[in-house]
């Protein structure tokens, strides 16, 4: 679990201040004080770090740098991956809480990764699909789905499920944005999120990774307290 507190790459000029050393200090910190698994991780990742083709990607949209918050989560979510195989059910599950926040999720996921919902051609060799629209039209469901990065609500992947269009059974990364809520079964996130992590199947539950971002931490809070349903989702 990595609190996202800043959101954005940084861009060349911007004024946003980055306090790498008072981050990196916090990251130890915590982590001393919580289990990892793997429980040694790799190093923090710089840009140059990245696919070339990524970066290319990067840097044709102007951001220059990884913030300290987003190489530390990368280390820290490939850590925990022993690589990805080619196949054609879903790799990375995204879930988000409202349809504008998915919407922009995949709008910047498309341009990092130089892939073409019309076209379906990526530079980097990733497809990236789309399912956070109200009531998802029908016609996109004829075919199933063989995307390798899913971004949804959790009303589109729970339709996509329910009419046997996806396969989660090699899914091997799962990420809930704006977590609080995700995880808060008073708001009705949680039972959603619980029931769609109930549809994949055991083995690949047993190993699936699971990150979560959230910038609602409370500043100066050394305590990261987990629901039920985080407990669930991280044993």
């Amino acid at each position: 679990m990595v609190c996202d507190a800043v959101r954005d790459f940084a861009i060349s000029g911007s004024n946003i201040p980055v306090e790498e050393d008072r981050f990196t200090k916090f990251f130890i910190d915590q982590s001393e004080k919580i289990r990892i698994s793997p429980p040694v991780i790799y190093p923090p990742f710089a840009m140059e770090d990245l696919d070339t083709t990524l970066v290319e990607n990067l840097r044709r949209l102007k951001y220059n740098r990884l913030l300290p918050v987003q190489s530390y989560a990368i280390s820290v979510i490939l850590s925990g991956i022993s690589g990805f195989r080619r196949t054609d059910k879903p790799l990375v599950l995204i879930l988000g809480n409202t349809q504008n926040l998915m919407a922009q999720t995949f709008d910047f996921a498309c341009k990092m990764a130089g892939y073409s919902p019309d076209t379906k051609v990526s530079r980097t060799q990733v497809r990236i699909l789309d399912l956070y629209m109200g009531g998802t039209s029908s016609h996109r469901f004829q075919q199933p789905f063989e995307h390798e990065i899913v971004v949804a609500t959790t009303g589109g992947i729970k339709k996509a499920i329910s009419l046997s269009k996806i396969d989660l059974s090699a899914l091997q990364l799962l990420i809930l944005d704006e977590a609080d809520k995700m995880v808060d079964s008073r708001r009705g996130f949680g039972y959603d999120v619980a029931e769609i992590f109930s549809m994949i199947p055991d083995e690949t539950r047993a190993n699936i990774n699971v990150a979560e971002f959230s910038a609602t931490f409370a500043e100066g809070s050394d305590e990261v307290y987990l629901t039920e349903l985080d407990r669930e989702l991280f044993q």
